[in-house]
């Protein structure tokens, strides 16, 4: 945290506020003298010839209110917190005292009667009949300038005076190399010469700091839960594709890989036989895709889906040589179709090899076409059979491609809308059978 404080005040920023077990971390660095200070006041925090001005939040008294008295009656509540507010004043280490009182944000008040408006009010009522002036950070700081300045400030949050709600387990670590490998990706191409004189790097760079954001990692992996977790990682990703979109490259294939694993089409996929279809746009027997995958497209959604859903399923099978791909309309007398301004894309890839194609309308009839990563050359596509009538099929050879038995592979479907991906349908993980994958899957 040192290392922010120049950054800060170079900025300009006249204050900050954290925990005070951060505090308490940080007075192994004063004089043992000075190790006795009081929580309640102001510090300098100073690093490399700079400083900024410091307070630490009184945790007891803001957890109380974030967490304790929401369960109490509302004079009680008050009553205890006046209390707390006496017991700090009758300290005779120093005279005027700043209790810094930090909640986070609007979180405890669903849980108090009348969303807080009692205690609030009573609250603010009890402190002026008492004495208790109450202030603002800058004003208070300003008038009463901070006498002890904390040459090393201990790194962490004000959750645990540590970081491990934002690092350390599986998705979350995920997510920050996601932002180290496109901050490498894009090298200097964000750079503050650049984006002074290209509005489009000027772009990409505040969509990369919107990915920076530490709210991000706090719903990943199983600290908290929500509803909304697999939207959180979308948009996540989303902001940095755009890193890439906006610099007009290609968006690296690892940014479709989902972060957050969620029950929908991601999961590594079994499919339970071989299967060998024909590859001609028709819905034929049944059985030709029996021992496919199907992965229902318009049973998803939920707040990220959109209003006209045009496919209905995805299907998804292999046998030792190929792996293929069905997707349905949901028109099925209109058959399969896409709109003038879209494309279909699909990735392709494992963890070094990789490639995309692209089918496309022209004219109204669907074409394939081959989509360069990064210049390189685009791959040869003469090894895939696809056909779109009633419905779209298409098969990715392994031999062709490179991959061998044994090694994952994962197809990503999506659709672009004149460049920008509008939907991601599908990210099916599996693994290149081999010619004992039948018998391994046999049940009785």
């Amino acid at each position: 945290m040192n290392l922010m404080i120049p950054l800060l005040s170079d900025a300009g920023v006249k204050w900050m506020a954290t925990d005070d077990r951060v505090l308490m971390l940080s007075l192994y660095s004063l004089p043992k003298e000075q190790r006795d200070t009081t929580l309640h006041q102001p510090f300098f925090a100073s690093f490399g010839g700079k400083k900024v001005a410091m307070v630490f939040r009184d945790h007891g008294l803001s957890d109380l209110i974030s967490f304790t008295y929401s369960r109490m009656p509302a004079g009680s509540a008050i009553d205890d917190f006046i209390g707390h507010m006496k017991v700090i004043d009758s300290d005779p280490r120093s005279g005027d005292k700043l209790v810094t009182v930090i909640l986070d944000g609007e979180n405890p008040w669903e849980f108090y009667p009348d969303s807080g408006r009692e205690f609030l009010t009573g609250l603010f009522s009890s402190l002026d009949r008492e004495g208790i002036p109450t202030t603002r950070v800058g004003d208070y700081v300003e008038e009463h300038p901070p006498t002890v300045t904390l040459e090393n400030l201990h790194t962490g949050s004000w959750i645990d005076a540590n970081f491990r709600i934002w690092i350390g387990k599986p998705q979350k670590n995920q997510g920050w190399s996601y932002i180290k490998r496109t901050m490498d990706e894009i090298g200097d191409a964000l750079s503050p010469e650049r984006r002074a004189s290209d509005p489009r790097a000027a772009q990409a760079f505040e969509s990369l700091c919107a990915a920076c954001g530490s709210d991000w990692f706090w719903w990943y992996d199983d600290d908290f839960d929500s509803a909304f977790k697999a939207d959180f990682d979308r948009i996540f990703r989303t902001h940095l594709k755009n890193v890439f979109l906006f610099l007009n490259r290609d968006v690296p294939i690892f940014l479709f890989e989902p972060i957050y694993r969620f029950t929908e089409v991601g999961e590594l996929a079994d499919p339970p036989g071989f299967m060998y279809p024909s590859i001609d746009g028709q819905r034929t027997s049944f059985f030709e895709w029996a021992n496919a995958l199907r992965f229902s497209v318009r049973g998803r959604g939920g707040a990220m889906a959109l209003s006209s859903e045009p496919f209905d399923t995805i299907s998804f099978g292999f046998n030792t040589e190929a792996s293929f791909v069905r997707i349905d309309p949901v028109d099925a007398e209109a058959g399969f179709k896409l709109g003038a301004d879209d494309e279909l894309l699909v990735h392709v890839f494992d963890g070094g090899k990789k490639f995309k194609f692209a089918f496309e309308d022209r004219d109204g009839r669907l074409s394939l076409k081959a989509v360069p990563i990064n210049g390189d050359a685009p791959p040869d596509l003469s090894a895939i059979q696809w056909k779109a009538e009633a419905v779209l099929e298409f098969s990715v050879p392994f031999g062709p491609f490179g991959f061998k038995p044994g090694e994952r592979m994962t197809i990503a479907i999506t659709i672009n809308r004149k460049g920008v991906e509008i939907r991601r349908y599908s990210h099916i993980h599996f693994s290149v059978p081999d010619d004992t994958y039948e018998m391994r899957m046999w049940s009785v």
